[in-house]
């Protein structure tokens, strides 16, 4: 299913409306009309440097274990591409419970602050606390959108411990999906599940 998520991109330029479509693995971000697609936000947006996308986006979580949401602001913020590379890169999310302590280089890293912030009994339910994802190892996560999904190899990740697993296993994900998708998959992930651990904590 396509979400669309309200927002603007602001630069140097002025401000823009802007809005945010993804059904959790390809991405768009539509600016005057003009719809940039790709599959995170450094790759799909490389004309617009200087600036930061800012949208808004209902956030599943889990309240007392019953299905809710959380309004979120998030704010992508992108620096000047130099030789292909982006210089500064990052996110920034807030919520009525907090907001970034910093701009972090990953959404998996921000929401984890975000899931340290909301009262007791709220989950974050979303594919970073999935207990059927996870990240290829040995490389750059990037900003969004690079968690491999293994709900057609329920018993082969479950299995997993470490990298050398989770490698011998890495062709029978499903493929890509976002940080903050979900599915009707989706499981909490437990404490030291898979490589990258649990969530909030790699524990």
């Amino acid at each position: 299913m396509l979400s669309d998520w309200p927002g603007e991109f602001r630069d140097r330029h002025g401000v823009r409306a802007a809005v945010v479509r993804s059904d959790g693995g390809s991405l768009e971000v539509v600016l005057g009309g003009i719809p940039h697609r790709g599959d995170s936000f450094g790759s799909l947006l490389p004309e617009l440097q200087e600036g930061e996308l800012t949208y808004s986006q209902d956030l599943p979580v889990t309240v007392a274990g019953r299905d809710d949401i959380l309004p979120v602001l998030v704010t992508v913020e992108l620096g000047r591409r130099v030789d292909g590379r982006w210089d500064r890169i990052g996110v920034r999310l807030a919520s009525a419970h907090g907001v970034s302590s910093r701009s972090w280089p990953e959404f998996e890293l921000a929401l984890a602050e975000l899931a340290r912030q909301v009262p007791a009994g709220v989950e974050i339910a979303t594919c970073v606390s999935c207990g059927l994802s996870d990240y290829w190892p040995g490389a750059s996560r990037g900003l969004f959108g690079g968690l491999g999904c293994f709900r057609d190899n329920v018993s082969g990740y479950l299995a997993v411990r470490d990298k050398d697993d989770l490698l011998e296993i890495w062709d029978t994900n499903s493929g890509w999906v976002q940080e903050t998708f979900r599915c009707h998959r989706f499981r909490r992930r437990a404490p030291g599940a898979g490589f990258r651990g649990g969530f909030p904590d790699h524990d």
